[in-house]
């Protein structure tokens, strides 16, 4: 993931392959380095994404050593996190009311845990995904269990390694780059 160019990749994997881990650097590293860079993880329960996602990149931010703030927070968790010294933000959020969260533009996002979801709401954040100061290192991770034969995810995602695609994104037509890593 980490050595990846392609905007979209998707990490299937069973449980401890380090999907989740390697989200998480990614998002961060994306974060520190894109001066003013969004990014928002989500699921469709928020206590799953507290228990799994958002614990792992804490521990990346606390790695880190990097100054960041804590805001809008819930039962001590975190809603959003800001890199005060570059102006970038990350937000977490559950997918029950996607819809009050697909307002700004995107530099990355992380589905946690992607079959959980409707493809609706990977169609609506690659619509998303299209912030302008992050626009050569635009990034769409979903990282999943292997799905079961016919979800949206296998097909979509139907083999190992890379491949272009023509898509319409805000109504333009582009090519968009895809990823499929399996883990072990």
């Amino acid at each position: 993931l980490l050595d990846s160019t392609e905007r979209i990749v998707a990490l299937v994997g069973g449980y401890g392959s380090a999907k989740t881990a390697a989200m998480c650097a990614m998002g961060h590293l994306l974060s520190t380095s894109i001066k003013g860079n969004m990014g928002i993880v989500i699921r469709r329960s928020l206590p799953k994404l507290r228990d799994s996602t958002q614990r792992i990149f804490l521990e990346v931010l606390d790695r880190s050593k990097v100054h960041v703030e804590f805001r809008e927070m819930r039962d001590g968790w975190p809603g959003r996190i800001v890199y005060p010294d570059n102006g970038s933000e990350v937000v977490f959020r559950e997918t029950k009311d996607l819809g009050r969260f697909l307002g700004p533009e995107y530099g990355w996002f992380a589905i946690d845990e992607a079959q959980e979801e409707p493809e609706q709401v990977f169609k609506d954040l690659l619509g998303r995904l299209r912030l302008p100061r992050a626009e050569r290192f635009l990034k769409g991770m979903l990282y999943t269990n292997p799905p079961r034969k016919g979800h949206w995810i296998q097909k979509r995602f139907p083999k190992e390694g890379s491949w272009v695609e023509r898509l319409d994104v805000a109504g333009k037509t582009v090519q968009v780059t895809f990823r499929m890593i399996r883990s072990r």
